[in-house]
């Protein structure tokens, strides 16, 4: 079975990124038993989290989200299991830069704030930090980066951990939409001890891979 007859499948609701991980887990026979620590990075509402609790029967999830305008809808999701431990900070490679940048739109999806300026209107705030190498302290099986354009700044926050993870989803754009050096192209030129197994290209833009440490 190929990814774009897997999505085909599920035409029946939204485009989910967890069908790509799902694909993913069939297609190499991963053993979900087997899973035991995943990291969160732009958990957004948690909902994603959740979806690991379920795919993971024995995994524990550390979220991470800083976004006031969606931190809500993570505190309340995360709730709904004890394996999700919620962090409401914002993960950097440069923790004493609090900058985070949300929307000043109606137009505007909340779930789009980053760390880097973006393209649309939006209002500068302050935020807590953290960086992923002082929160690591044993492997960890999935590292998830949704963050909205400053993918290589989580990347570069692993420092010597980068060698802790086992496999990252990224969600990543090839020509970057932010004020920001991450792209496809960037990061794939930091994970040069991973190996690409999956990728699709959503839209001209967006691209979502999952990559194995070799």
């Amino acid at each position: 079975m190929l990814i774009r007859d897997y999505i085909n499948g599920h035409r029946d609701v939204q485009w989910h990124k967890t069908y790509l991980l799902e694909y993913y887990l069939k297609k190499h026979r991963i053993d979900c038993n087997s899973i035991k620590t995943v990291y969160d990075v732009g958990a957004r509402d948690c909902i994603e989290s959740l979806k690991f609790t379920e795919l993971f029967k024995n995994c524990n999830v550390t979220a991470f989200e800083c976004n006031p305008q969606t931190i809500e809808e993570c505190r309340e999701n995360s709730k709904k299991s004890n394996r999700i431990n919620l962090i409401e900070k914002l993960v950097t490679d440069n923790p004493s830069n609090k900058s985070f940048y949300i929307k000043d739109s109606i137009n505007i999806d909340e779930g789009v704030a980053s760390m880097c300026i973006p393209w649309f209107p939006f209002k500068e705030i302050k935020v807590e930090t953290i960086s992923l190498s002082d929160t690591i302290k044993a492997d960890v099986d999935l590292l998830w980066i949704d963050v909205q354009g400053a993918e290589l700044q989580v990347l570069k926050s692993l420092k010597q951990k980068i060698n802790n993870i086992k496999t990252i989803y990224l969600e990543v754009d090839i020509e970057s939409r932010y004020k920001t050096n991450s792209n496809e192209k960037t990061c794939i030129e930091l994970l040069n001890n991973f190996t690409i197994v999956e990728r699709i290209q959503l839209g001209s833009n967006e691209v979502h891979t999952i990559l194995k440490h070799v």
